[in-house]
């Protein structure tokens, strides 16, 4: 018909990228004093991972470089502290959601106990004491002869600060020792 006119009208359909997904598995490894090693599954079509972490509940967001690995060392951290960490990936279409890890914390140096005076000294036995270690497991504790250096175990992971050190010699001088155990 000549008096109908037709309008044609050009579309695209837009496909937007796929949405990244949430990275899994999110674990904490090699923890030492002043640093620790964190790890996740990875995200499929993912590019790149974010890493961020904080002094725990501080508000106070560190990045890390952007990785294309999925595990990352963290160092420079704070003895004795506990760090949260976040993680997201980053996919074609862009940023996925933060993912928080399990929270860890450093650890401290193992120090030696303090000794304290031997109490209830009598001709066979002594009772030796020492003070409490924050963040010891456990104690081993020796004794010898004194000067001798030979060393005679009398308890092993004892979680006590003190022991009986029975079947010593009347008026002969020991020399005694404690070691703190921390964990590993």
């Amino acid at each position: 018909n000549p008096d109908s006119q037709t309008s044609t009208t050009t579309f695209a359909l837009s496909c937007a990228p796929p949405a990244c997904g949430d990275p899994t598995g999110l674990l904490p490894s090699n923890i030492a004093n002043n640093s620790a090693t964190v790890s996740w599954t990875a995200v499929t079509l993912a590019t790149s991972y974010d890493v961020q972490y904080e002094v725990s509940n501080s508000n106070s967001w560190t990045p890390l470089p952007t990785t294309s690995s999925t595990s990352v060392d963290i160092s420079g951290l704070n003895q004795g502290m506990t760090y949260d960490w976040r993680v997201r990936a980053t996919c074609s279409g862009g940023p996925g959601n933060y993912v928080s890890g399990a929270q860890f914390t450093t650890t401290a140096p193992c120090i030696a106990p303090s000794v304290l005076p031997s109490s209830v000294i009598t001709s066979g036995s002594a009772t030796v004491n020492w003070s409490v270690v924050s963040g010891a497991a456990n104690y081993d504790v020796d004794y010898s002869l004194a000067g001798i250096n030979s060393w005679t175990n009398v308890a092993t992971a004892t979680s006590s600060t003190s022991v009986n050190i029975t079947g010593l010699n009347p008026s002969t001088p020991y020399d005694w020792r404690v070691r703190s155990n921390c964990g590993v």
